[in-house]
């Protein structure tokens, strides 16, 4: 069970390798495309949090990356210190603080920001810039596009179908936004939501192509356009496409990756496997039936039951999902030989008792 990523970077040579950057949970590395992943910042005495924002690969140097702290978190913004930048010049392995010293050369374009609450850009082929807005009310009502590298822009057709209500349904906007540019059309650009409008209530995201006509560009990239109907978690971050042409996507949920973005082709699959990043909100433990139950933000209430005897340790250490959604304060009460929990959650105050 994976928590939220904030941010990720896919190595431009070797689309076996990528960094994450989780909301809470530090930066880890893949370098076998998502199978296994290294945490790197609970061994680094560089780090001084566990809270980032950003992270990418110098686009000339496979072996430098940059990453940033930052506070994304869901749960009102929580995390640790904002404590700067740091540099890797191994691909990652190893860590230092970037201290500052040197120049920042600022551009002359100028984003204006008022009526926004979030903005994200985009690079595709031949000059070619995307722009994702998204307004106070927490949706998106604007995707533009520059042909000449941001000099000129203009919008493109927000479909019905991809209008900001349905593609942001949860009005999360603020957070839950991502946008990449297809490597090898310039014309076609992926942009994702927060939710599905209706159950299952996955990801929502979309395929706007600015060359069809106005009214037709939009269509869905999830679901019915996927071999199995497969459909990543919900509430989008960061998405971009790696040096064989695969599809990533970082959420509340984790990773996730689609092999072929074809329409009607591929299947998601979720890399979270040894992904530890999840924000725990509560946590009960009951001494006598020795029942441990958790309370994850957006990855449901789980427990770990004891075994078959009443006293005995854990039968396993899997997790059993009670409900889904964000988790919150719990409390375990009952007799030996039984549990029952309450919860309140902490986005919408409810008691849930289950025996």
């Amino acid at each position: 069970m994976s928590g939220a990523v904030q941010s990720f970077t896919l190595n431009p040579t070797n689309s076996a390798v990528a960094v994450v950057a989780t909301t809470n949970g530090g930066l880890w590395r893949t370098t076998d495309s998502g199978s296994t992943w290294t945490p790197v910042a609970q061994s680094n005495t560089t780090f001084t949090s566990l809270s980032f924002g950003a992270v990418a690969y110098d686009a000339t140097d496979s072996n430098v990356l940059v990453a940033g702290y930052g506070r994304f978190s869901s749960l009102g913004g929580r995390g640790g210190a904002q404590a700067g930048m740091l540099r890797s010049t191994d691909g990652g392995v190893t860590w230092a603080s970037i201290n500052g010293a040197g120049s920042v050369i600022p551009r002359h374009h100028q984003v204006t920001t008022s009526g926004v609450s979030n903005v994200k850009f985009a690079f595709g082929a031949n000059d070619t810039a995307w722009a994702a807005v998204v307004n106070n009310s927490g949706v998106v009502n604007g995707v533009f596009r520059s042909a000449d590298n941001g000099a000129t822009w203009s919008a493109a057709s927000l479909d019905t179908a991809v209008g900001g209500s349905t593609l942001n349904p949860g009005f999360q906007g603020g957070t839950h936004l991502s946008i990449t540019a297809d490597p090898t059309n310039d014309q076609i650009v992926y942009v994702g939501g927060d939710r599905t409008p209706a159950s299952p209530f996955g990801a929502q995201m979309f395929r706007i192509n600015s060359s069809l006509a106005s009214g037709s560009q939009g269509s869905l990239f999830y679901g019915a356009d996927t071999s199995n109907n497969s459909i990543p978690h919900a509430d989008t971050r960061s998405m971009g496409f790696d040096a064989a042409g695969r599809f990533w996507l970082a959420n509340d949920g984790g990773m996730y990756r689609r092999d072929d973005v074809t329409a009607g082709a591929g299947q998601w699959v979720s890399l979270n496997a040894g992904l530890r990043t999840t924000e725990v909100t509560g946590v009960a433990y009951h001494r006598l039936t020795k029942a441990l139950i958790t309370g994850q933000q957006d990855n449901a209430t789980a427990v770990m039951a004891p075994g078959t005897t009443v006293n005995t340790a854990f039968a396993s250490k899997v997790w059993t999902s009670l409900l889904s959604g964000d988790g919150g304060l719990l409390a375990l009460s009952g007799a030996a030989g039984r549990w029952r929990f309450r919860r309140s959650a902490a986005t919408r105050p409810v008691t849930v008792i289950a025996a």
